[in-house]
């Protein structure tokens, strides 16, 4: 599993405000993230701004919410997979063996 960090959701929802898919660059989804730019842009000089722009930034919003809280359980779930590793892992040495030197 790649090594996942905590992200600003509001950051997220910012930056697609500001320019559509960014956040999800800032979020790790690079490929989803350049596809939603490409696609604003080429739908934006079609359509006028206010009828499309604004609710796909708007299902974007929708979008980075869920993204987060998946990503935010993923990071839960590895922190409490590497706590119980720790736990579980004893080194138990037969009797008389710890203190006995070469």
């Amino acid at each position: 599993m790649p090594h996942l960090k905590k992200k600003n959701l509001a950051v997220a929802i910012g930056l697609n405000w500001l320019l559509p898919g960014s956040g999800y660059l800032y979020m790790g989804k690079p490929v989803v993230g350049v596809l939603a730019l490409v696609f604003s842009f080429v739908v934006g000089f079609v359509a006028p701004i206010a009828i499309v722009l604004v609710p796909l930034v708007a299902a974007m919003v929708i979008d980075m919410v869920v993204l987060n809280v998946k990503r935010n359980k993923a990071i839960a779930a590895a922190q409490l997979t590497s706590a119980e590793l720790s736990e579980n892992l004893s080194w138990d040495l037969p009797a008389g063996i710890e203190g006995e030197q070469p």
